[in-house]
């Protein structure tokens, strides 16, 4: 799931892999912490735009403007994995180069209960039959969103 939240949402604190981005199959230089960032530096300016700084294994993770208000997301059964952005998700799709991204307009958050592992047999092997979603049993996923006061 993805969801556009204001801009002011730029500080993050999580309960999970940190502090590198990770995936299932790239995750043993990450630790399971609490981590504090922002938006901004979460992502991974990769030359041609795609998906970065995802975290897995979260329980939580908070999105807060700078008066400490904004939005809690949790699971306590399971664990999922997030990236957040300061850009629409749409321009990633649509950009051929870093320079097209526009920063700074919203906070985009993703949140997702199953995450595959890296490679795509794309341009290299393709994902480790252990990382990859088995789609064929269904799926179940489910997360709260509570405000954050503070």
């Amino acid at each position: 799931m993805n969801m556009l939240l204001d801009a002011s949402l730029k500080n993050v604190r999580y309960y999970g892999l940190g502090e590198l981005e990770n995936l299932p199959d790239f995750n043993t230089h990450s630790t399971v912490g609490i981590f504090e960032s922002t938006v901004k530096d979460m992502c991974v300016d990769y030359i041609r735009p795609q998906d970065s700084g995802n975290h897995g294994r979260t329980r939580w993770v908070e999105l807060t403007d700078d008066d400490g208000r904004g939005v809690c997301i949790f699971n306590k059964k399971n664990y999922f994995s997030f990236s957040t952005h300061d850009y629409p998700e749409k321009q990633v799709r649509d950009a051929k180069h870093l320079e097209d991204i526009k920063r700074g307009k919203m906070t985009s958050l993703s949140i997702d209960g199953f995450m595959r592992g890296t490679g795509s047999n794309s341009c290299g092997p393709n994902t480790l039959s252990e990382y990859r979603v088995d789609m064929k049993n269904e799926l179940e996923f489910g997360f709260s969103i509570l405000p954050v006061c503070k």
